[in-house]
């Protein structure tokens, strides 16, 4: 994603395909700006691996199939969570971020 489109506080949802074992993959990450300190989630619950949504007004994310609640730093906020949303490492260069995958 182009660095203009870093939020510039909240979350942004972006999807992206990558490659694994010769097929391409759609997958998404959350871009997070909180307190002028950007990072970027894996939307995967650590719970049984569901993928969790932003929910803009209660400004959590929650995961649909067991009610798994995370803050908008990835913080176990309810629920079976057994820890935090995974931080996925990212890099700026040329005006693009890239975001690493843990596959």
């Amino acid at each position: 994603m182009d660095e203009a489109e870093i939020p510039r506080r909240g979350v942004k949802t972006v999807t992206f395909k990558y490659k694994r074992q010769n097929r391409v993959l759609n997958t998404r990450a959350f871009v997070v700006n909180h307190n002028d300190i950007v990072y970027v989630l894996s939307p995967v619950c650590t719970h049984l691996g569901c993928l969790v949504n932003w929910h803009r007004r209660k400004h959590e994310f929650l995961c649909p199939c067991h009610g798994g609640r995370y803050d908008i730093e990835g913080k176990v906020l309810g629920g079976p969570p057994p820890a935090p949303l995974t931080r996925l490492p990212y890099r700026v260069s040329e005006g693009k971020l890239y975001i690493g995958l843990k596959v």
